[in-house]
């Protein structure tokens, strides 16, 4: 991906879940702000808006949402349409995917250093075991 002004820069690095605080507005809008910014730094802006979907996508896989393909799709549209900068599918996927095998070598780290009594162990086992046999999705 070439870097550019539009492309890359100051980022969250961490835009998961659990570090966006949502208000709905009036209208039925939300109004969305990221906290926790230890991992900012520099990198492709595509990299927070792709664990932002990873993360959206992953969980629906973890909750067998069955129509988990139709609500990650509609996700995508609405997130390509509203991030502002010309952004395509391939750049998105090529976000999801650094976000997956971020937490990939997260679940690898957490395997050598936590003790195996541990619940994040055996969390860490399971989703290792699941990215080798191919069955964590991307976006």
């Amino acid at each position: 991906m070439e870097k550019t002004e539009t492309s890359f820069g100051i980022v969250h690095g961490d835009a998961h879940i659990d570090n966006l605080e949502m208000e709905e507005m009036p209208d039925g809008s939300y109004n969305v702000s990221l906290l926790d910014f230890d991992q900012a730094g520099h990198d492709y802006f595509i990299v927070d808006i792709g664990t932002i979907v990873w993360n959206a996508n992953y969980m629906m896989f973890v909750d067998h949402r069955l129509d988990r393909i139709k609500r990650i799709d509609q996700f995508k549209e609405w997130i390509l349409e509203s991030y502002g900068w010309n952004t395509t599918e391939e750049e998105l996927k090529q976000g999801c995917l650094w976000r997956r095998e971020y937490m990939y070598a997260t679940a690898l780290g957490a395997l050598a250093t936590t003790p195996k009594e541990d619940p994040v162990h055996s969390s860490a086992l399971k989703f290792v075991a699941a990215h080798r046999a191919g069955l964590i999705p991307s976006c």
